[in-house]
């Protein structure tokens, strides 16, 4: 990335910080297009964590930007507290490679789609 879109991601991510992940009682957490960063996981990890995500029949975390480093702490979050009603985890639109992917199948109930 240029100076000018590293700028831009942590502007992105700043603003992100001050959303905060709320307890998911519909069954879904729509977080796609938040501009999520890596370093927000931890903060989703501690909701995870809390039992907030207890119901997520789906996750959205589509068009942020989240890497294989932010995956590998969701999927640490994840098999400390696995979500068994999960059935969609959409990472669509993240630059996220084939081991970041790997990172949360292993961890993920059998009958959740990774998109």
């Amino acid at each position: 990335l240029d100076a000018y879109a590293r700028t831009h991601v942590r502007r992105a991510c700043r603003a992100a910080q001050k959303q905060k992940v709320r307890k998911v009682e519909g069954g879904t957490a729509m977080l796609g297009a938040s501009q999520l960063c890596d370093g927000h996981m931890e903060p989703l990890a501690a909701r995870l964590a809390a039992g907030d995500l207890d119901a997520a029949v789906q996750i959205d975390l589509s068009h942020n930007h989240l890497t294989d480093a932010g995956m590998e702490k969701l999927a640490t979050a994840l098999k400390a507290h696995p979500l068994p009603k999960l059935e969609t985890l959409n990472l669509q639109g993240n630059p996220v490679t084939e081991d970041g992917r790997q990172a949360l199948a292993r961890v993920v109930t059998a009958g959740c789609k990774l998109l």
